[in-house]
Parts: C-alpha cells; structure tokens; sequence
C-alpha cells in the first residue's frame, strides 16, 4: 500500500516530494521521470511512468504535468497537442464522475486508458521549447523594466490617440497597409469573393457604416 498522506488536492499544494509510491519510488522521481521520457520520446517508459504515478494516487497530479508538457515540451511544434490532452482529460473526468468512490483511506485512481493516450501522443509528438523558452526571456526582459511603443497599427478608431489622430471607419477599413484590418499572413477563400463585395458596396461616408463600427 502506499504510504498514508494527505487528500491529493491539499498536499499537492507544495508537490508530492516527501512520499513514495506503490513500487516504491520516491513520488518527486516518478513526476520528473514522466518528463524526461516523454522529452525523448520514450513512450513504453512514460506509459509505466504514468500508470505508477496514477495507481499511487497521483493521477490529478500527473494530468497538471502532461498539461503542462504540452505546453513546455511540444508547444508550436504540435498546436494540436493541448487540445488532444484537455479532450483526453475532459473524456477521464466524465468517466471518473460515473465511477463507485473509493472506500474511506483510499486513494482515487483515474480512468487509465485516457492518462496513458496522452502520454502516448506527447511522447511521439515533435518537440519544441520555443514556447517555454520564449516565456522565460519575456519575463526577464519584464524584470529588467525592458518596454516596447504602441504600434501605430494600434492606434485607431478603437482607442483615444487613435480617435484625436482623427482615425475613424474610414481607416480602418481601409484596404492598404496602414489600414487597422491589414492581415499580413492573409490566406484567400475562395477568391475573397465577400471582401470584394463588401469593398465594392461600402463607401467612406456611408450612412449605413455605423453598423460596421
């Protein structure tokens, strides 16, 4: 049996870092070995890694982490990735609702086939840091006072400089760069067959523009 401890919820608070699990292992070591294998995508080893975190009572905490490493580990490699694990996630709290409480003392073992899917496609997933790297420049540039100007994009009808620049509809909806609806990556659908109409039915100075403001 596992070590007794606190309801999961309370002594996640600080990590599960002075317990040990039902194989044994230091319940610190378990969580970290989750990471790194999926890191190298190591999927047999995540698998067992998971499974031993959730049947010591540890699987809400093991879904934070996958939660997390999608984010940290695979990131803009795999936009996809999050949304696979919060379906995954979601899919085992339904389940997890409809499943018998288990008896006073005991722990709470989450559904196991949505917890090792996840592990699973994060394990063969692309991998990026980018994201978490990008997070952690980003907070030391804010530590050292760094600051960026408003564009002048910004400053439309939207916005008080942008009104007293007298930047009003007409502006924005302007079809050149300075223009505030100006989309630098625009992909066409079907030809923009609604942009050029819009364009050629609206006039600056229309009284019917107050329904596009």
């Amino acid at each position: 049996m596992i070590e007794p401890l606190e309801d999961e919820g309370e002594q996640m608070a600080t990590g599960p870092w002075n317990i040990k699990t039902e194989g044994g292992y230091p319940a610190d070591e378990v969580i970290s070995a989750i990471q790194k294998c999926i890191r190298r995508g190591q999927t047999d080893e995540a698998l067992f890694w998971v499974t031993e975190a959730n049947v010591s009572g540890l699987g809400g905490y093991c879904w934070r982490r996958i939660m997390t490493i999608a984010s940290e580990d695979i990131g803009m490699a795999d936009p996809n990735a999050i949304v696979q694990v919060m379906a995954l996630h979601r899919a085992s709290e339904v389940i997890l609702a409809n499943m018998k409480a288990p008896p006073k003392g005991e722990k709470r073992i989450w559904p196991s086939l949505f917890l090792i899917q996840a592990a699973w496609y994060l394990a063969a997933a692309p991998k990026s840091r980018e994201l978490a790297d990008a997070d952690c420049t980003l907070i030391l540039r804010r530590q050292r006072g760094e600051r960026l100007a408003v564009p002048d994009a910004a400053l439309d009808q939207h916005t008080s400089r942008g009104r007293a620049m007298g930047r009003g509809i007409a502006h924005f909806l302007g079809r050149g760069r300075e223009s505030g609806r100006w989309i630098e990556n625009h992909v066409r659908i079907e030809g923009d067959r609604w942009q050029e109409a819009f364009y050629a039915e609206w006039t600056p100075g229309d009284p019917r523009k107050r329904v596009l403001e």
